[in-house]
């Protein structure tokens, strides 16, 4: 399963320092720009993506664009935890919410789990195909 991150430039490089050192083959993007390329020429279905807004605007911008995104596992990382962040957060319905404040510990204990999930429903869809009736 892919691992993507954004973050903007000025925000959460220490969580994207302690990610990479757990999930060193996540693809990392600085800018909104390329980010939404990628996720425009190939589709991010089925991954798992890191969004660390900076602030209620690049959360609002980020929502703008979760027709690109429906189809993945977020992540979503708040500056703070914020009733109206919160609120708008939801709108991308992530799987988990985070916080700068928090540390990354967190973020990576959740996106371990997906993984394991994601192997899980494999070898049970393995064990499932191998199971035929004669």
């Amino acid at each position: 399963m892919e691992i993507i991150l954004y973050r903007n430039t000025n925000v959460a490089g220490n969580f994207e320092e302690a990610i990479r050192a757990s999930f060193p083959q996540i693809t990392a993007y600085t800018s909104m720009t390329s980010f939404c390329t990628r996720l425009r020429h190939t589709p991010a279905q089925s991954a798992i993506i890191v969004l660390a807004a900076a602030d209620e605007q690049e959360l609002t911008t980020l929502i703008s664009f979760r027709h690109l995104i429906e189809d993945s596992s977020i992540v979503l990382i708040l500056p703070i935890k914020e009733s109206v962040l919160l609120a708008k957060a939801h709108k991308l319905r992530p799987r988990f919410i985070g916080d700068l404040e928090s540390g990354a510990h967190e973020v990576i204990a959740v996106i371990q789990k997906m993984l394991s999930r994601e192997v899980e429903l494999k070898e049970a869809e393995i064990g499932n195909d191998s199971v035929g009736f004669h």
